[in-house]
């Protein structure tokens, strides 16, 4: 299929969506008699369509990935308008800065992502945002961030084969996250440092010691720190596990009504108000999406032909599909509930606006494995 014929069938796609999204927020403020639902009915089909034809245009960005991070932004739209309604005004601020971020890291992608220098300084807001976490109580998760942050110098000491120091910083990173008592951070951490420290310097050495110096800190911290102790951590309770799965198969119908308690939510309350409401059917649905979305965004890694962005979209991917799965094993009440929830269905602002920053980060280098695709081609055909 041409890429001219691929767009076409990329913007009639575009059409599912937008009646989704219309018709679900339409049945919602019939249910509800809500004016606010109503707007949103009209406002955000509307700006999902017209973005997802202007915006690729206007700055170049990928178009299915801009469509599914749209379509997760308008999930957990959608899941707010449903459950806590009261909280729209707040998720639609976060949805326009996580917008902005996407926007602003996708040609600082393109232009810093082989930088030295800039991968070198973002250690600096990656240390700064482990360390709040021991002098303050903070109510927003930057174990995450920190995560995202750590990825750009621990990508480039792999790149120049420094795995010894590389091996440094990831006990570095990882030290700050145990004592602060984010066991999801650390483990996610302790499964993406030791993969990209063995592919990137080629050390079995590297990566071994760094998965057993991982797996030991976990263990450790587990035992002897207070903060970690498995009995404290939080999980779903027996109601909000029976809220989960009380929908079945098809789901008790959206906008008629939720047992969860709005009291306390735990992260994941998107996935169980989805699964509740719109059925377990449609939940996997949303998880074969997201995997697609990984699948796609691990392809700027693949195809790429510079080894430091390469490295720097394998670890953002990875530490994605690690945060889904543990999300997903939080929701069948197998582990403790990860405090950054589902990525791109966090209602945690900073967890959100990093998320739309890999987005963006990504979305830059599938720009540029296409621009290296177009010269190929124009190569070819000046060589016949």
């Amino acid at each position: 299929m041409s890429r001219k014929r691929k767009k076409t069938a990329v913007r009639g796609l575009l059409m599912v969506p937008v009646l989704f999204f219309a018709l679900a927020f339409l049945l919602l403020a019939v249910r509800k008699g809500d004016w606010r639902l109503y707007t949103l009915a009209a406002a955000w089909p509307a700006f999902y369509l017209i973005s997802g034809i202007l915006f690729p245009v206007l700055v170049e960005m990928d178009r299915i990935l801009l469509s599914l991070v749209h379509f997760f932004s308008g999930i957990l739209l959608l899941v707010t308008a449903l459950w806590l309604p009261d909280r729209l005004l707040g998720i639609l601020i976060q949805l326009a800065a996580g917008c902005f971020l996407m926007l602003f890291s996708l040609p600082l992608s393109s232009s810093a992502g082989s930088k030295t220098s800039f991968s070198a300084g973002m250690g600096i807001p990656a240390f700064a945002a482990l360390l709040l976490p021991l002098v303050f109580s903070l109510p927003v998760d930057t174990g995450y961030p920190a995560c995202v942050f750590l990825l750009f110098p621990l990508c480039l000491l792999g790149r120049k084969r420094q795995a010894g120091l590389g091996f440094l910083l990831f006990l570095a990173g990882l030290a700050p996250m145990l004592l602060s008592g984010n066991w999801a951070s650390a483990a996610g951490w302790a499964l993406t440092a030791p993969f990209l420290l063995w592919i990137s310097s080629g050390s079995w050495l590297a990566g071994i010691l760094s998965f057993l110096s991982g797996a030991a800190g976990l263990t450790a911290g587990a035992l002897f720190l207070p903060s970690l102790a498995v009995q404290q951590l939080p999980r779903l309770s027996v109601s909000e596990l029976a809220s989960a799965f009380s929908g079945g198969l098809f789901g008790s119908g959206p906008g008629l009504g939720s047992s969860l308690s709005a009291a306390d939510p735990p992260a994941v309350w998107p996935l169980i108000i989805l699964s509740e409401q719109f059925g377990i059917l449609f939940l996997c649905g949303l998880i074969l999406l997201f995997a697609f979305l990984l699948v796609r965004s691990a392809s700027g890694a693949l195809l790429s032909r510079r080894e430091l962005p390469a490295l720097q979209v394998a670890g953002l991917v990875l530490l994605l599909g690690i945060r889904a799965l543990l999300s997903l094993c939080a929701l069948s009440g197998l582990i403790p509930v990860p405090a950054s929830g589902f990525p791109l269905l966090s209602a945690d602002p900073l967890v959100y606006g990093t998320d739309l920053f890999a987005m963006g980060w990504i979305a830059g280098q599938l720009i540029l494995n296409d621009r290296n695709l177009d010269e190929d081609e124009r190569l070819a055909m000046l060589a016949h």
